[in-house]
């Protein structure tokens, strides 16, 4: 599994640096896999958690975008209530993109997206009303992330610690973020 995943890998990405970092994680997975094996019999395969605890964000949205439309990868967007595959395809990938843009200490607050996430259209769960959302900005991104989280945990006040932090820094300029007049007032956000 591992030695495909490298294979995969490779194929699709030109980059010698990934060849390099899949070699260390296959080194680091390997590690664990033997002490698996040599502790368990059964099941044959270690838990899927052992192999997502040494993949990259990145590897991952590879992955997933890699895997062929089928009952396994539709189940997976149905479970985050993003029907459409493509959708949590379109905000993975976004979400490696922002964070490389984070870890590299780049500016992000009036940045135009160059991976933008795919909105939605036939939402399951609140989501944003308005038209005049840019995907290209950083408010489209925070909202796809809020509503990954809020379907995941449908108590979380992320939303409510994020307009708080905002209030206490009222010079920011929201508009350069692409945040939407009445933003606040948006399902997604209360």
């Amino acid at each position: 599994d591992i030695a495909a995943v490298l294979v995969i890998a490779i194929f699709y990405s030109a980059s010698i640096k990934w060849i390099f970092i899949l070699y260390a994680l296959v080194l680091v997975s390997f590690l664990g896999l033997l002490y698996y094996k040599k502790k368990y019999s059964s099941p044959q395969r270690p838990p899927a958690w052992m192999t997502f605890e040494v993949i990259s964000m990145g590897l991952l949205s590879k992955v997933f975008r890699n895997l062929e439309i089928s009952s396994p990868k539709k189940r997976i967007a149905k479970h985050f209530k993003l029907p459409p595959p493509y959708i949590l395809e379109s905000w993975m990938h976004s979400m490696t993109y922002v964070r490389n843009l984070c870890a590299h200490h780049s500016r992000l607050w009036n940045r135009t997206l160059t991976l933008k996430p795919q909105l939605l259209r036939k939402p399951k769960v609140a989501w944003l009303l308005s038209n005049d959302i840019n995907p290209n900005k950083l408010f489209a991104f925070l909202s796809c992330c809020l509503y990954l989280l809020k379907v995941i945990n449908p108590n979380t006040r992320t939303g409510t610690h994020f307009r708080n932090l905002l209030e206490k820094y009222p010079n920011i300029n929201l508009h350069a973020m692409g945040f939407p007049e009445h933003w606040e007032h948006e399902d997604l956000w209360k």
